[in-house]
């Protein structure tokens, strides 16, 4: 059956935009609602309890991952950092990793020479939705005396910006082929 072409009016483009806009800041909505809140599931307050009563570093360090974490349950964070937050020595951290891991608290995923940590979201959570981690989003902590630049300088850095459209932007689309604007044509600090 060949494929019919249909007209949709201006009007009506219009109108699906809108709707689909309207969709999309109420998820914004929803998502930002109890944005600073962490559950926890009932039944897994006794298991927490016996958490804490069997390895007590491993207890408290589970709770600094749940109150690191973003809404899609990870964090990276170096050994380091984690030693400063919680006061723990790197071999109680590690024993405390290995605890969380081999009772499934947590996963621990490879970033090159860093490590994503997972919490388990049958226990916390901030958002609903599938939890299978084959890509996913992480907060970060980093302690700034890691880094190579001192943070003082971080300002300093010029980084290439790119040019995007806002909304209120019009869009002409022309076969003419333009060479990409210099950057310090671009102002980025325009609201």
């Amino acid at each position: 059956m060949p494929k019919q072409n249909v007209y949709v009016s201006p009007e009506a483009e219009a109108r699906v935009r809108q709707q689909e806009l309207a969709e999309i800041n109420e998820a914004e909505k929803r998502a930002k609602k109890n944005y600073n809140f962490v559950q926890i599931e009932k039944r897994a307050l006794r298991l927490v309890r016996e958490l804490y009563d069997d390895n007590p570093a491993a207890g408290k360090l589970l709770f600094i991952l749940a109150e690191k974490m973003n809404r899609q349950n990870a964090l990276v964070c170096s050994y380091d950092t984690m030693s400063k937050i919680t006061g723990f020595g790197r071999t109680t951290l590690y024993k405390a990793v290995k605890y969380l891991k081999e009772h499934n608290w947590i996963e621990v995923i490879k970033v090159g020479t860093a490590n994503a940590y997972v919490i388990n979201s049958r226990v916390f959570w901030q958002s609903h939705g599938d939890k299978k981690m084959t890509v996913f989003h992480a907060t970060i902590v980093a302690s700034s005396d890691e880094q190579d630049t001192p943070v003082e300088d971080w300002d300093k850095v010029k980084l290439n910006h790119f040019p995007f459209l806002s909304h209120s932007d019009e869009v002409t689309v022309t076969n003419e082929q333009l060479p990409p604007p210099d950057q310090d044509e671009l102002d980025f600090h325009k609201a």
